[in-house]
């Protein structure tokens, strides 16, 4: 059968992002989009809140156990992972926790102003599962998704496209569709790592990406605001 996922979502959870929206939120938000397949990936936290995860199963909706784990300062996801993986810090602790169980993903591995891969998509290569492509180009330009489609096709990576949704809006916008046997974590990883899987990347409108950036740069601004008074207020 096939179903829609996305890889990719933040929440209120995320140490890094000051962000409104629950679990919960996002697993509602994503019922109603048409999305059969989630995987919440905050920064550094391993995500897999047990109440949405009940809830993701009453709306026939499956929550993949994840994170975004930050390795050798690059930005990684990890699907079907597990609390352990908050402590990887080196490709080589990478290696070490990789495991068929579990899918590695790239994401936006060649977009500018993040915590990208970059050339370490090529170096460690085979230590990924998966490619993503980010809806997040311009009308003009997409050379940091096309510089990721050569290397996926260079050594012979599924591509994927996710959302990196740090907003509600940005859920069904773009999304993996997946050829399954059945809705479980692992079907969706084994239709990963065999290439059934075909990314939909819709691009995100100008107006859309000034504003994702702007609310961003707030949230961000506050969330500084906050930690310095609670250190003002500690002393």
């Amino acid at each position: 059968m096939l179903i829609r996922a996305d890889f990719h979502i933040h929440s209120s959870d995320d140490p890094l992002d000051n962000l409104p929206h629950s679990a919960e939120d996002i697993v509602r938000r994503a019922a109603t989009c048409g999305i059969h397949c989630l995987a919440i990936t905050n920064h550094l936290r391993f995500t897999w809140p047990p109440d949405a995860a009940a809830l993701a199963q009453q709306l026939g909706v499956l929550l993949i156990p994840a994170i975004e784990v930050r390795i050798e300062h690059a930005d990684v996801i990890i699907l079907n992972a597990d609390p352990h993986a908050e402590t990887l810090r080196t490709f080589a602790d990478l290696r070490s926790y990789r495991a068929p169980h579990r899918c590695v993903i790239a994401p936006h591995p060649f977009y500018p102003l993040t915590h990208s891969v970059h050339h370490a998509l090529e170096q460690y290569h085979d230590l990924f599962d998966a490619v993503e492509l980010s809806p997040f180009f311009l009308p003009w330009f997409d050379g940091f998704n096309a510089r990721a489609r050569r290397v996926a096709q260079r050594y012979g990576l599924p591509l994927v496209c996710n959302t990196d949704a740090h907003n509600l809006w940005q859920l069904g916008t773009s999304w993996t569709e997946l050829d399954v046997a059945e809705l479980s974590v692992t079907a969706v990883i084994d239709a990963i790592r065999a290439g059934r899987c075909r990314p939909v990347c819709r691009r995100v409108p100008l107006w859309r990406i000034a504003w994702f950036w702007l609310c961003g740069t707030v949230r961000w601004r506050l969330r500084e605001a906050r930690q310095w008074y609670q250190r003002v207020c500690q002393k």
